[in-house]
């Protein structure tokens, strides 16, 4: 798992590069939550107070991506119309996460969708 309360990434496919106290690592197959992820790269500039900035691309059924939005710590961020929402069907997303371990306060969250014939 990387961060806590994130679904776990599985079937990871990529590099991880160690640079002193930190890492970067470069995705290009793997899955979240039943979400194909194309790309993703994470940075962790410092691996004793960890922050996590995660910038990554993916595709799936809008569902699945629902779940694993609303189940996260991003879920009740975005408020309770969001977590009303369901729905089905193709979508691609991006996201951008920068996630610092010491601080939940200054986290961050970008997150976009495109839909495809989605009910």
């Amino acid at each position: 798992m990387y961060f806590p309360g994130f679904a776990p990434l599985t079937g990871g496919n990529g590099t991880v590069e160690f640079h002193n106290a930190g890492l970067s690592a470069k995705l290009d197959a793997g899955q979240v939550g039943g979400l194909r992820l194309r790309t993703a790269r994470v940075v962790i500039d410092d691996l004793k107070e960890p922050t996590l900035d995660i910038d990554a691309t993916g595709s799936g059924d809008v569902a699945k991506a629902l779940a694993v939005l609303q189940g996260s710590p991003l879920g009740p961020t975005l408020g309770a119309q969001f977590m009303a929402l369901s729905g089905q069907g193709p979508a691609d997303f991006s996201l951008r996460l920068h996630l610092p371990t010491q601080d939940p306060d200054s986290r961050d969250y970008l997150v976009r969708t495109r839909l495809h014939s989605v009910s």
